[in-house]
């Protein structure tokens, strides 16, 4: 409607220059147009800052989740062991591999996603030890807040030495920020 307007102004203004009137909708079209591309890319812009945004808030998440997750492992371990109970073994096994799913997709890791789905496998990590810890107690395996996903991978408790110490609190209680390469 507004664009009629215009146009009806314009044939107005210039209504015996037909030249003049062309010139005058050549310049309003790319004009808008010229507007549109603006705040096209200014919506990109600011999609793309609030994208790395959160990018960032959920690598440092995951990053501050993997010590706790690591110092878990090598705590049961042991007590995994002599435990005779395939239960416990079984819990056991599916939170290492969890947690090795998680560090081999935090290595790949970029996008939100990404690092959405690392965040995901340390939690059913966690969710494991929390029904190994329960269980070596004594105490029912507690209930999940939702069902897990399948499994990206088949778990294994043969977790090598150097991906834990990667991940695990150092001496002074300060967690390492950033991976050994």
């Amino acid at each position: 409607m507004l664009l009629f307007l215009l146009a009806y102004l314009a044939w107005r203004a210039f209504g015996d220059e037909p030249v003049l009137l062309l010139g005058a909708v050549t310049v309003g079209v790319v004009g808008f147009v010229a507007y549109r591309w603006w705040t096209d890319r200014e919506a990109e812009r600011q999609r793309t800052r609030r994208d790395e945004a959160v990018r960032e808030r959920l690598a440092g998440a995951a990053e501050m989740r993997f010590p706790a997750v690591a110092d878990r492992i090598l705590a049961l371990e042991d007590r995994v062991t002599l435990a005779d109970s395939p239960q416990v073994g079984d819990h056991f096994r599916r939170a290492t591999g969890a947690f090795m799913a998680a560090d081999e997709a935090m290595a790949t890791a970029a996008t939100t996603d990404g690092y959405t789905a690392v965040l995901d496998r340390l939690d059913d990590a966690a969710w494991e030890l929390d029904a190994v810890e329960a269980l070596l107690a004594g105490r029912p395996v507690p209930e999940r807040s939702e069902p897990a996903p399948a499994a990206a991978s088949t778990p294994r408790i043969d977790i090598p030495r150097a991906t834990l110490q990667r991940w695990v609190s150092t001496d002074r209680g300060h967690h390492r920020r950033h991976r050994s390469c």
